[in-house]
């Protein structure tokens, strides 16, 4: 695959105190926009043209992060970003030209490693890249994922009590799943979970690749940097100029 939906319209309140009026995915981390990590890592997988959503007013942003890393692009503005990162990502419809495409959250640390067990080619409509591993995370706020013995997701939300997995907000989506939108009335906040468990609940084949022991985390608040949280971000960015 060598196209990528970012997703990069979220204003991150709650880093507010550090990022200040930026949004969180055009701030500096380790010398580095937080954006640019996720990008770096599928690049390293063979990415070579992303589509990326930002907030209304910061297309020039998201066109210097393609420049920054020397790859094919497009940006668009979400001017709606209160409806969540669900309406971000069918806004890419128009704009993807493969069958089948990574998609990944703007504030979605993995290093490229964590994708090696992404690239079967099995039958599917949604792939989506999950862990055990919590080291790196705050479990409370991640979306739980139960998965059965075939691999395929059962249940997947933020209140799951029963769960094996966590999301990591790395996916493989085909273009099929774009037929979802008009499942959803949009007037109200849908998150990319809430997308999946459409999915699940309409026989959609929802299934998952391990990130095993990857590390791997979500950057939301101001607890969710410490010291190895900027070694991975140190090591993915390696030979890649930010």
């Amino acid at each position: 695959m060598k196209e990528a939906v970012v997703l990069a319209s979220g204003v991150g309140k709650r880093l507010r105190t550090l990022t200040r009026e930026i949004p969180k995915v055009f701030y500096r981390f380790v010398g580095c926009e937080l954006v640019k990590y996720p990008m770096i890592s599928l690049m390293k997988n063979g990415v070579e043209r992303f589509v990326m959503i930002v907030p209304e007013g910061y297309e020039d942003y998201g066109k210097k992060v393609l420049k920054d890393l020397g790859v094919e692009g497009v940006v668009i503005e979400n001017s709606r970003v209160e409806l969540g990162n669900a309406y971000s990502f069918f806004l890419s419809e128009p704009h993807v030209k493969s069958e089948r495409f990574f998609l990944s959250c703007g504030d979605s640390i993995f290093p490229p490693e964590a994708l090696k067990n992404a690239f079967d080619e099995d039958e599917f409509h949604i792939k989506l890249g999950v862990s055990k591993r919590k080291d790196l995370i705050d479990p409370q706020e991640a979306s739980k994922v139960l998965v059965d013995e075939n691999g395929r997701i059962v249940r997947i939300g933020k209140k799951v009590d029963e769960y094996n997995y966590f999301d990591t907000g790395v996916f493989i989506m085909t273009k099929k799943v774009y037929r979802l939108r008009d499942a959803f009335s949009w007037s109200e906040e849908i998150s990319l979970y809430q997308v999946l468990q459409k999915a699940v609940d309409l026989g959609m084949v929802v299934k998952v690749f391990d990130f095993e022991d990857a590390p791997w985390t979500e950057i939301d608040s101001p607890e969710d940097l410490n010291e190895k949280v900027y070694e991975l971000m140190e090591r993915i960015k390696e030979g890649i100029p930010c």
